[in-house]
């Protein structure tokens, strides 16, 4: 068994020998304050963590509510612009909730967004095929 913390135990000393007695203690000091930082390391890391997840899940839900409700306002106004009652609401209502849904999953890394390289490569092959 290979023991992590064995280079800070002492030699075992005679029964009854306050010296030996002291060293035991503080190796187990010193072990017990490396593990405590580990311990209050691992917490602090957990805490970082959740907070990231809230703070990523906050932001997905955001995404959608907002898509939705811009989808929505849009095709409300233009329904009461151009009369087109209901279709500019639907229509624009279902794209506004499927632009929600895209940032939603690029927020969580789900989704690659597209790089200038690549819009570049799609042009330039529409160029050669267009």
């Amino acid at each position: 068994m290979n023991d992590p913390d064995r280079d800070l135990q002492p030699d075992t000393p005679a029964i009854g020998d306050d010296a030996g007695l002291d060293s035991r203690l503080d190796a187990l000091g010193k072990r017990l304050a490396v593990r405590r930082k580990g311990a209050v390391d691992d917490r602090r890391e957990a805490r970082r963590t959740d907070a990231q997840g809230y703070g990523l899940g906050i932001r997905v839900v955001t995404d959608i509510v907002a898509g939705t409700l811009m989808g929505g306002g849009l095709g409300w106004l233009a329904d009461s612009l151009f009369g087109t009652s209901p279709w500019g609401l639907i229509v624009l209502l279902m794209m506004g909730v499927s632009a929600g849904i895209l940032l939603a999953l690029r927020s969580a890394g789900m989704v690659k967004e597209p790089t200038m390289e690549s819009r570049s490569a799609d042009e330039n092959e529409q160029g050669r095929t267009g």
